[in-house]
């Protein structure tokens, strides 16, 4: 299992999108962080969640959402990791 690390990396949905693609294909990922990444909003989220439904072996870390802002959360909605689901 390997542990990805992109915490304060500016990544957006677009990222949180290809993260969530690999993350879906089964990849070998243990947890990935992504904490202070403010940028990732609903469809990336909405992305994240999918894929970590799609490989329970995988934990998504991230920052929880400012009220409002339709994004963050824990990403893939289990509440493991993060302080939202």
């Amino acid at each position: 299992m390997v542990t990805v690390k992109l915490d304060n990396n500016d990544v957006g949905d677009t990222g949180a999108r290809a993260l969530a693609a690999a993350l879906a294909r089964g990849h070998a990922l243990g947890t990935l962080w992504l904490r202070g990444n403010a940028r990732i909003g609903a469809a990336g989220t909405s992305a994240l969640t999918a894929a970590a439904r799609a490989n329970p072996t995988a934990e998504v870390a991230a920052d929880p959402a400012p009220p409002g802002s339709g994004g963050g959360g824990d990403g893939d909605g289990s509440g493991s990791g993060g302080d939202g689901g």
